[in-house]
């Protein structure tokens, strides 16, 4: 049986920061804005032990990522009840009704094969940012695993169910570090990043409790362990237990990472022309789909779905808060995603 008090670390893998590496407040992204000046973001996902009964398959960068973009999202859905919903629908939420992403999915999409070889962050990052992410019950981390069991490639149904995560919402991070001589934050760096999304951050995975219980800097900082920051500059969320951990005051945290996640697309419906003729769709966000008004016939007069519902709303497409396709953002109808029509038997006797 594996014994994980015998974990030394090793799951992060150091990148040293490069001209392309994507900074906070560096001018390379666009700027994302505050959106919590406390920088708590007070959900807390379902508590998963990284290693198994039987092995320890090195996954804390994705555990920790995954858990802070569950953090971000609850947070988020707080005030805007349609991410709840859409991740309802695409299978992320668990049977403690948390948001929970799998991360073996995404450990294996990331190129990891075998336990004792880790990963780096922006190889992680850019894995999610491509490949989504996969509800935590089509690919569960559960302690009856072995090394061959835990490894397994996800099928193609999975990747396609994770790629519908980006069609969503889009994912993307910056490195909160700003000095290229440094592998730490500053307290102050930390603290304004966190304002605008959640942080992910490195410890030495070979703690030194000191007497007052806290978690020491030690004798050589070497990152090695990725953790989830958590309420506070010093809290720490871990993937062994106890879950919860607590720094000196004055701890380093290595590569500070700030996750940004923003819904791309609302899921109401909504009414959409085309800017060449009368046609009127219903779009169903959720089904990727348009939905056609149908022509219909008056007094033995075929009048066309569009012009129907404009005459309808008293002749002004602006009354019938209809979007014009190709405009403002609207995409172009897609003929192929046209999946029925509507039938207009208001109008009929």
């Amino acid at each position: 049986m594996y014994d994980n008090k015998k974990y030394k670390g090793g799951g992060f893998i150091e990148q040293p920061l490069h001209e392309k590496s994507w900074l906070f407040m560096g001018g390379n992204l666009p700027e994302y804005p505050i959106i919590n000046e406390t920088g708590v973001y007070d959900y807390e996902p379902t508590d998963e032990l990284q290693a198994t009964n039987y092995i320890d398959p090195w996954t804390c960068v994705y555990q920790s990522i995954l858990n802070k973009l569950a953090d971000l999202l609850g947070w988020k859905a707080k005030t805007d009840l349609e991410i709840l919903h859409i991740l309802t629908e695409l299978g992320c939420i668990d049977e403690f009704g948390k948001i929970n992403f799998s991360v073996r999915f995404s450990a294996w999409m990331g190129g990891m094969r075998r336990s004792g070889v880790g990963t780096s962050y922006e190889k992680a990052l850019d894995n999610i940012r491509e490949n989504g992410v996969l509800g935590d019950k089509f690919l569960p981390s559960t302690p009856d695993l072995t090394e061959k069991t835990f490894w397994v490639e996800p099928t193609k149904e999975m990747k396609t169910q994770a790629l519908k995560f980006n069609e969503w919402f889009k994912f993307n991070y910056e490195t909160v570090v700003r000095d290229w001589l440094k592998s730490y934050g500053t307290y102050e760096q930390i603290r304004e990043a966190s304002k605008r999304g959640t942080i992910i951050g490195c410890v030495d995975g070979n703690y030194e409790y000191l007497e007052n219980g806290l978690i020491g800097q030690g004798r050589i900082i070497r990152y090695n362990h990725s953790v989830a920051y958590d309420e506070g500059r010093y809290k720490i969320t871990d993937s062994y237990e106890p879950f919860k951990k607590t720094l000196i005051p004055d701890y380093k945290i290595g590569y500070p990472t700030i996750l940004y996640c923003v819904k791309k697309k609302s899921m109401n419906p909504y009414l959409v022309k085309e800017s060449s003729s009368p046609a009127v769709y219903l779009y169903i966000p959720l089904l990727d789909g348009y939905f056609g008004l149908a022509d219909t016939i008056i007094n033995d007069e075929k009048i066309e779905g569009g012009t129907w519902y404009k005459a309808f709303c008293g002749g002004d497409y602006k009354n019938a808060h209809i979007k014009t396709a190709g405009k403002n953002g609207v995409p172009e109808i897609d003929k192929n995603k046209i999946i029925g029509d509507i039938k207009p038997t208001l109008f009929n006797s």
